[in-house]
């Protein structure tokens, strides 16, 4: 997208002092050269705190001391744009205050800008710009997970620290929340998917959180469920203990039957139901009968767990039985290997023995080694017939023997909890189970417990919940998918482009192919049928050489595609591998050049060189639709790029006292 730099503002504190304005032409690559500490590398921060960063990184100092407000205008499709944003103070994230103009030309006014839009307006307006505000977002729903022209900007910055980065290629990724936020924009920067697709994804990362919060509830509640089962069925055995129900009585096994069950012993309570002493007499019977009951469930138990231990065996030496087949098999096949042998001597000689090579032997065991090889491999079939697991029948037999088995366990456990309530009463305390006040604290706590279950298990619709999440996910992993052939085509096609930068720059193995993974955000070298990442490829020239390389490549394709990704990029001292610090603190670069051959930089020189070609012809390719404009910060001076066309040397602070800041503005 056309989003040409034409001014960088900084207004001081005094209204009287006019602006500082850094004038750029689009299409073009402006150089800002200087000596250390004369502010070029803050040129990036300003230009990102100005395009609405939340993190405010202008270097403490004199330029956040003597400026009240920066700014800067660009160029786009639909006119100029002015962006000004008043200096952080103490705040940590920058200030809020902005100032938005838009029209056909803009002049910059001397006045000191007023705020006319927040941090957050001026964002969402570019986001408008780039239709990244597009896609079905309501406002209501607005997330800072979702994508942005912030993001974007990930693309246009090179900063010092990043540029020889041989871990880290893309504007703060240093971070993992950025990391992941550029890995989501990637296919909409490369025109992969558009907005509404990118939206897709935003959705489907807040749906599968969803999804899983909604299934662990679920999980819960089946799992509260199951547990309460039991707790019906104390209930019900403590209901027959007091009296209060019949031990004879049958009742259904699901939750809502005892559950109606166990109000009508509530009912009946009330009511005043005779609790007379016959019931005390079912009880005895009752107990009787559990007992048989549990001898009953236990013999069952134990033969179903007999059973098990049976089968468990029988597939354990089934198993055994068939590695040691298949042991065998390997160490035999002699069929095949006796028939070749002795079928490669008959042909020579009928009288050699294929086994112990003897003389006039071989025609009387002819018949006999036939025998032995057909009997050899009737074994050695025979061992590929055993099946390599059980077959289905018996898997299903048990698994159906192992889910009894459960289920009688639960069953006797059942029966003996009512038979230790019934054991821990003695004749006093059965009699006083039968008096008023411990009835009433009874059907109390029941009546309690009954209300307790019911709320807890309200289902809220939570199954058809689940069902339409998943049912949402699905339609958005579709939408996803359509949109990945088109970034493996994207991905190709800026390999082919960077591999054509990358190939007259002064790198080892320059002719070597590239792969951009944006799963790791990283570039891979292929060396020899082998993908070595940036990190391993060693040499801090080799480093920028593939970071210029691939933002340039990038830029390239986001051109020729009309990609929303703004068409500028920022590179902040490409040069600092090739002139050392000790020297530029005492030379300038020409100074520098004229001693190439003493401080022996003429490699470094003519490699310095080959970059700044690359900026060149990258903005003098065919405009189409636009020319991407590049903006360097460098030492470096005339000698290193004065040979190439479409430069605009913007500003020079080589001399102590000229600075982006000057000295005689005054501090806050």
């Amino acid at each position: 997208m056309r989003f040409d730099i034409l001014e960088l503002i900084l207004w001081p504190h005094d209204p009287l002092i006019p602006p500082k304005q850094l004038r750029f032409e689009p299409g073009k690559v402006n150089i800002i050269t200087g000596i250390s500490g004369s502010g070029k590398s803050a040129v990036i921060s300003i230009l990102d705190y100005c395009l609405g960063s939340s993190e405010a990184r202008i270097p403490v100092g004199p330029i956040r001391n003597k400026c009240a407000w920066y700014g800067v205008r660009v160029k786009t499709n639909r006119g100029e744009l002015l962006l000004a944003r008043q200096d952080q103070g103490d705040n940590k994230g920058g200030s809020e205050n902005m100032l938005i103009l838009e029209g056909e030309e803009i002049k910059i006014s001397n006045v000191t800008p007023h705020k006319n839009a927040s941090r957050n307006n001026v964002v969402h307006h570019l986001d408008n710009l780039v239709k990244l505000g597009d896609g079905p977002i309501d406002p209501e729903e607005a997330s800072e997970n979702r994508s942005s022209f912030r993001d974007l900007v990930g693309f246009c910055f090179q900063p010092q620290y990043l540029i020889a980065n041989p871990r880290v290629l893309f504007y703060r990724t240093d971070t993992a929340i950025h990391t992941e936020r550029l890995k989501r924009v990637f296919p909409f920067a490369l025109g992969a998917e558009n907005a509404r697709v990118l939206d897709a994804r935003w959705r489907l990362v807040e749906a599968e959180k969803e999804l899983r919060g909604k299934e662990r509830l679920l999980t819960q509640k089946n799992n509260e469920a199951e547990g309460f089962q039991r707790e019906l069925d104390r209930w019900l055995s403590d209901a027959r203990v007091r009296g209060l129900l019949d031990p004879s009585e049958t009742i259904l096994k699901d939750a809502p039957s005892k559950i109606d069950r166990l109000r009508r012993v509530i009912s009946d309570a009330l009511s005043g139901v005779d609790l007379s002493s016959s019931r005390v007499e079912k009880l005895s019977r009752r107990k009787i009968d559990l007992e048989q009951e549990e001898r009953s469930k236990d013999a069952e138990l134990t033969d179903f767990k007999r059973r098990i231990q049976n089968m468990d065996g029988l597939r354990e030496a089934s198993q055994g039985y068939r590695r040691a087949i298949e042991v065998q098999h390997s160490r035999l096949q002699l069929s095949s290997q006796l028939r070749k042998r002795y079928k490669a001597i008959s042909d020579k000689d009928i009288s050699i023995c294929p086994l112990c090579k003897s003389e006039n032997a071989f025609g009387a065991t002819h018949n006999l080694l036939e025998e032995l090889c057909a009997s050899l491999e009737s074994m050695e079939q025979e061992s590929r017939k055993l099946p390599s697991e059980p077959p289905a029948l018996y898997l299903k037999h048990y698994h159906e023997i192992k889910k009894r088995t459960d289920e009688l366990a639960k069953e006797l456990a059942v029966i003996r909890d009512e038979l230790k309530l019934l054991d821990r009463k003695s004749d006093k305390e059965s009699e006083s189970s039968f008096t008023t006040a411990a009835l009433n604290q009874f059907i109390g706590a029941l009546r309690q417990a009954i209300t307790g279950y019911e709320t807890a298990q309200e289902d809220n619709n939570l199954n058809g919940e689940i069902e339409r999440i998943r049912n949402l996910v699905n339609s958005l992993v579709s939408d996803i998918r359509r949109s990945e052939q088109g970034m493996t085509n994207a991905l190709e096609r800026i390999s082919f482009l960077t591999g054509e930068l990358v190939s007259n720059l002064q790198i080892e193995n320059p002719a070597a192919p590239i792969k951009l993974k944006i799963k790791d955000l990283m570039i891979s070298i292929l060396i020899d049928d082998r993908e070595d990442p940036l990190w391993a490829i060693g040499s801090g020239a080799n480093w920028v050489g593939y970071h210029v390389a691939l933002l340039l490549g990038l830029h390239r394709f986001f051109r020729d595609n009309n990609s929303p990704v703004p068409g500028f990029i920022v590179f902040d001292q490409p040069s600092q591998l090739n002139y050392p610090r000790e020297l530029t603190q005492r030379y300038n670069a020409e100074e520098l050049i004229e001693k190439r051959s003493e401080f022996s930089l003429d490699v470094s020189i003519e490699a310095l060189k080959k970059i700044y070609s690359a900026f060149g012809r990258v903005v003098q390719e065919e405009e189409q639709p636009y020319r991407p404009q590049v903006l360097v910060l460098d030492h470096a001076m005339g000698g290193v790029w004065g040979h190439v066309k479409d430069i605009n040397h913007v500003a020079d602070w080589s001399d102590e006292g000229n600075k982006l800041v000057p000295d005689n503005w005054p501090s806050r």
